[in-house]
């Protein structure tokens, strides 16, 4: 009888184990992040952007890898009264990272740029990354508000 009791048991830690890494670390971006740091870096220069007056979060839409790894994201940006909004689309590496950035665009429906987000650490509240764009970088820092 502990022998039936113990297969399920052993079945559910099989299971548990046998999750992709990759995919529990994008589940754990899911959700409403507020941005922290912003540093950008042009041409030899180093701008923080959060000191500068720039305030903003990131939502980043629930990943479902039915048809590829692609998920979606929002990120809104507040200066001096003025809001913006940048919409992402992604695909997430089968490594878990890198985000590829597949289309881009501000609130008005302008292409942005392409290029990819280097996922440096990722914690249940904490979120760090670094994205490369055509000509500059930018370090990013994130704690989650909700999930």
């Amino acid at each position: 009888m502990k022998n039936l009791l113990f297969l399920p048991l052993l079945f559910s830690l099989f299971l548990l184990g046998s999750c992709k890494k990759d995919d529990s670390a994008v589940k754990m971006i899911d959700g409403h992040w507020d941005i922290d740091k912003m540093v950008a870096y042009i041409d030899g220069d180093t701008l923080d952007l959060i000191q500068g007056g720039i305030d903003g979060n990131m939502t980043f839409y629930k990943c479902k890898f039915k048809n590829g790894r692609y998920c979606s994201a929002t990120k809104d940006l507040v200066q001096n009264e003025e809001h913006t909004t940048v919409f992402h689309d992604f695909k997430v590496s089968d490594e878990d990272t890198h985000i590829w950035n597949l289309y881009t665009e501000d609130d008005e429906g302008n292409k942005i740029f392409n290029g990819y987000w280097e996922i440096e650490e990722v914690e249940a509240r904490y979120l760090k990354v670094t994205e490369y764009f055509d000509d500059f970088k930018m370090e990013m820092e994130f704690s989650k508000v909700s999930f």
